[in-house]
């Protein structure tokens, strides 16, 4: 028979539920005593991840700083390495969930220390493009390898399936995210929901200008037959 797996350290400050998993004690002191069991496990995973977003961020920012570009920089350059041709600004600004006028000013940054360049699409002139320098490509060819060494690092002792099972969850957290987003915003520009049935407040605000322009008009003279 195999040896049992070794029990995994619990890390300082947190503790094991009866199932073996991780959780935070200070969490669930401040939000778990008047909360059921499911409503519990939403504010817990949310907690989490949100902690882990900010440390992670953290943690990259810092790594890439000590390779002189930033994080948001170097995501730009890790991309483009896989895309000889270069990328339409457009669709690099989406895949990296960047607002364009932010991703102009990162693509600056790195034209200007020369490892990026931008240039019209040969196939649709009102498409830019940008792609990797031959000293934008030697410096990325030369971080890729240690970025990934970092992150093995940082994930190690968790194994693939839990990777995997992990990839899969925050995905589905994120699509989940995106619709939520989505609805809220239709419902927000959907006519009818203004109290009194109009088109919200800007059917309130209409509403309240016709009395008003309707009383400057008798004023000019304009309103009448």
């Amino acid at each position: 028979m195999d040896d049992p797996a070794p029990r995994v350290r619990v890390p300082d400050g947190l503790a094991e539920d009866g199932d073996g998993l991780l959780y935070d004690p200070r969490v669930r002191a401040l939000v778990g005593a008047d909360l059921p069991p499911e409503v519990l496990a939403v504010v817990e995973a949310f907690s989490a991840i949100g902690r882990a977003a900010r440390v992670s961020r953290t943690t990259m920012e810092r790594w890439a700083a000590a390779h002189g570009l930033s994080e948001a920089r170097l995501q730009i350059l890790l991309v483009l390495r896989q895309q000889p041709a270069g990328m339409p600004l457009v669709q690099l600004a989406d895949f990296l969930e960047i607002a364009p006028p932010s991703l102009t000013g990162l693509i600056d940054g790195l034209e200007a220390d020369g490892l990026a360049r931008r240039g019209q699409d040969s196939a649709d002139r009102r498409l830019v493009r940008a792609r990797l320098t031959a000293k934008g490509r030697e410096r990325v060819d030369e971080i890729w390898p240690r970025r990934v060494a970092q992150q093995r690092g940082v994930t190690e002792g968790i194994g693939e399936a839990e990777l995997v099972r992990l990839r899969h969850l925050c995905l589905r957290l994120l699509a989940n995210i995106k619709s939520a987003t989505a609805e809220a915003k239709a419902a927000r520009s959907s006519p009818g929901d203004g109290p009194d049935g109009t088109d919200g407040p800007a059917g309130a605000a209409g509403e309240g200008r016709a009395p008003a322009r309707r009383a400057r008009d008798r004023g000019t003279g304009r309103g009448r037959g």
